[in-house]
Parts: structure tokens; C-alpha cells; sequence
């Protein structure tokens, strides 16, 4: 994976540097973060779908602020992007700051964007056995519902899931009760009136 993205952040830092030496940037916006503390530079952001977008910062501008510029200008979460120059840079400390790791002038900041990382669940039922469950971030308990009818075969209308001694609503997502990785839901089943 690490080589793919070597040859992918080459390939994207040659368009780049190209696109800043003849000034063809394809934003017609430019962005400024706002720092009175000392002087400014001017950098170039380009996404994988090949959009540039200038952008105006402080040397003393963290890696973390500079993730949550970006996601001002593409809607991507912090946690999700990747950046690079291209030429091994260490952007992983969201705390460094960008003269800190040797971001200068005209610089091209090349972005990826993750998919985000399945966390694991654990489903215990009323006969004592656990299942383990893959499930995203934001998802529902609607959705979790239909997995576990994938694969405990109890329909949806009768699974009555409980964690931390709440029960788990309908369309409410399970971070909302703060479920996370390697946490245990309980599934009970409703029983029929009639």
C-alpha cells in the first residue's frame, strides 16, 4: 500500500509543482487562515480528483488546523485525510506545526482521503453466545439491526438491543449512546402480544 501511495504522491507532486511554477491553480477562490502572529505563505492543496485550491497560511499553523482548512474547502473530516508533499514529509503529528516539518512558500499539499475504519462489536444473546460485528462510523441502529438478522436470524421487529442498560432506539446511531470499538450490545427478543 505504502508504495502505491509513494508512486501516486510523485505523480501528484510533479502536476502540482508544475501547476505552481506556470500559476494555474483551478480554484477561483483564495483562502486565507487568519493568524496576526507573524507573516504569512502562500500553499497550493490538491485533492486526488485533480482540484487545486491556493490557500493562505502562518508558518506556525498546525498540521490539525491546516486538516480543518481542508475540510472547509472539500467536506472531507479531518481523520480521513492523508497529506504529503510528495517528498516524504511526516504530516501524522496533528500538533506540528508546518514550519516544523519544513512546509515552505509554494508549497503543493497532496491529499488523500480514507475511508473510515470499521470498528468491532460484540453482540451477546440470551443464550450466552457473542458475536463479533463490524460496523462504521455514524451507523444506525436500523442498520446494525439488519446485520443481526443477517446473522442470528432474529427478524428486526422482535430484537430489543440494550447497552449500558439503555435500549437502542430506531434510527438513532450507535455513537449516540457511545458505543465503540470492542464495546457489548444485548440482544433480547420482544415477545409477541396478540
Amino acid at each position: 500500500m505504502f508504495a502505491k501511495w509513494g508512486i501516486l504522491c510523485s505523480a501528484l507532486r510533479a502536476q502540482c509543482c508544475s501547476e505552481l511554477s506556470s500559476n494555474q491553480a483551478t480554484s477561483k477562490h483564495q483562502f486565507t487562515f487568519v493568524d496576526n502572529s507573524g507573516p504569512r505563505m502562500n500553499i497550493q492543496i490538491k485533492f486526488l480528483n485533480g482540484s487545486t485550491y491556493p490557500l493562505q497560511v502562518s508558518p506556525s499553523t498546525t498540521i490539525g488546523e491546516l486538516k480543518k482548512l481542508i475540510h472547509g474547502l472539500s467536506d472531507h473530516a479531518p481523520a480521513r485525510q492523508k497529506l504529503t508533499t510528495g517528498n516524504g514529509v511526516n504530516f501524522s503529528n496533528d500538533s506540528s506545526t508546518l514550519s516544523a516539518i519544513g512546509l515552505k512558500p509554494g508549497s503543493c499539499v497532496m491529499v488523500l482521503v480514507t475511508d473510515p475504519a470499521p470498528s468491532q462489536v460484540f453482540l451477546k444473546n440470551e443464550k450466552g453466545q457473542t458475536s463479533t460485528y463490524d460496523v462504521m462510523p455514524g451507523e444506525t441502529v436500523t442498520a446494525f439491526k439488519s446485520k443481526v438478522y443477517q446473522k442470528e436470524k432474529v427478524p428486526v421487529d422482535q430484537q430489543r438491543l440494550i447497552y449500558n442498560g439503555k435500549q437502542l432506539d430506531d434510527g438513532r446511531k450507535l455513537e449516540d449512546y457511545d458505543i465503540v470499538s470492542g464495546s457489548t450490545v444485548y440482544l433480547t427478543l420482544r415477545l409477541r402480544g396478540g
